[in-house]
C-alpha cells in the first residue's frame, strides 16, 4: 500500500551542482510515527500511517545577515531604434553587391559594403536562415512562431510576397536550392518542437526535399543530433545537383569528443558516401564548382580540396594530414 506522506515541498537549489533542485533531507522521530522535512520556510512534522497531519516545530535561530544595495541596471523602454549587435546566417548575393541575413529575428539586406540595413520581410513570424538560389533571383528562408510553429518559405529578391512551401509546420532549418532552382533540401526536426524543446532537444533530424514551387517534401536521409554545443548540418547539393553533401558528428572514440565528417548521399537517400573526416571542425560547405570545401576550426576559417567520388575518406589536420 502507498499513500503520499508529506505534499508542497520545495526543491532546494543552494548548491551549485544542483541545478535541477534536489528535494530537501528528512528525518524520522525516535518513535517512527513521524518524518520531520521543511518546507515553506518552516520545519514540519508529518505524520504516518494515514493520518497526513502536518504540524510546525517552532524554532528561533540567531543570525547575523549583511544586505547591500541591489544592483539594477536602467533600461530603455518603448525605443522605435535598436541597435542589432548579433547578425545571423549572412549570406552574399551572387553578384558579391548584397549582404542578407537575419536580426532581432527578421531579415535585411545591406548592400555592400557598407551601405544601410534594410528590413525585406513584413511578417510579424521569426524568419531565420536565408540562403539565395543560384541566379541569386530568389531567397528561401524558415520562419518561426510559438503558435504556429515553423515552415519554409521561398520570396523573389530584392523583394516580394514569400511563399509558404511545406505543408505540415514543425522545425525547420538551413534550406538552400538545388543548382536549377527547382528544389530545396532542408533539415527537419524530429517532434521535439511539440514538447517545448528546440532542434539541440531532437533524438535525430532528417534531411529532406520538398519542390521549390511547393507541394510533397520527400525524405531523403536521417542523420544523428550533433547536440547544443555543435552545429546543425548545412545541407546543400553538388554542383550538378545529383549529390546532397552535409556535415554530421563520427562515433565517438573513448573519451574523445566525436570527429566532424562530410558525408553525401543522392537525393533519394542512397549511396551514402564519406568524404573528409575532421578533428574539430563545427562546419563544412562545398563550394559552387564542387572542388573546394570551406571549414571552421578552432576560430578560424580554412579552405581544402574535395577528393573526387570514390576515393576513401580522408582526414583533414590541421597539423598535417593527406590533403592541406
Amino acid at each position: 500500500m502507498q499513500y503520499y506522506v508529506a505534499t508542497g515541498l520545495q526543491r532546494d537549489n543552494q548548491e551549485g551542482f544542483s541545478f535541477h533542485g534536489v528535494f530537501p533531507g528528512y528525518a524520522f522521530t525516535p518513535d517512527g510515527a513521524a518524518i520531520v522535512a521543511t518546507a515553506d520556510g518552516k520545519i514540519w512534522k508529518y505524520g504516518l500511517f494515514g493520518s497526513g497531519a502536518r504540524t510546525a516545530i517552532p524554532f528561533t535561530a540567531k543570525i547575523e545577515q549583511t544586505l547591500t544595495e541591489a544592483l539594477r541596471t536602467p533600461r530603455r523602454t518603448g525605443v522605435d531604434d535598436v541597435r542589432a549587435r548579433i547578425l545571423r546566417w549572412p549570406v552574399e548575393s551572387k553578384d558579391g553587391k548584397t549582404l542578407v541575413f537575419s536580426a532581432l529575428g527578421h531579415l535585411y539586406a545591406m548592400p555592400l559594403p557598407a551601405g544601410t540595413p534594410a528590413r525585406i520581410t513584413t511578417g510579424a513570424d521569426l524568419e531565420y536562415a536565408p540562403s539565395f538560389s543560384k541566379d541569386g533571383r530568389m531567397l528561401t528562408f524558415v520562419g518561426w512562431s510559438d503558435a504556429n510553429k515553423g515552415d519554409v518559405w521561398t520570396m523573389p529578391f530584392p523583394g516580394g510576397p514569400p511563399r509558404k512551401l511545406t505543408t505540415v509546420s514543425g522545425q525547420y532549418v538551413n534550406p538552400s536550392f538545388s543548382p536549377d532552382g527547382s528544389s530545396i533540401v532542408f533539415v527537419a526536426g524530429g517532434g521535439a518542437a511539440f514538447g517545448d524543446d528546440d532542434l539541440s532537444g531532437e533524438l535525430w533530424e532528417e534531411i529532406r526535399v520538398i519542390p521549390s514551387q511547393g507541394g510533397a517534401a520527400s525524405y531523403v536521409i536521417g542523420t544523428k543530433n550533433r547536440g547544443p554545443n555543435r552545429r546543425v548540418a548545412r545541407p546543400q547539393f553538388d554542383a550538378d545537383g545529383r549529390r546532397i553533401y552535409f556535415v554530421e558528428d563520427a562515433d565517438a572514440q573513448g573519451p574523445n569528443p566525436p570527429k566532424t565528417v562530410l558525408g553525401s548521399v543522392k537525393p533519394d537517400g542512397t549511396d551514402k558516401r564519406t568524404h573528409l573526416r575532421f578533428t574539430r571542425a563545427e562546419e563544412a560547405m562545398l563550394s559552387p564548382d564542387g572542388r573546394w570545401v570551406a571549414f571552421n576550426e578552432q576560430y578560424n576559417a580554412w579552405v581544402t580540396a574535395l577528393p573526387q567520388l570514390g576515393a576513401q575518406t580522408v582526414d583533414i589536420e590541421l597539423g598535417g594530414a593527406a590533403l592541406p
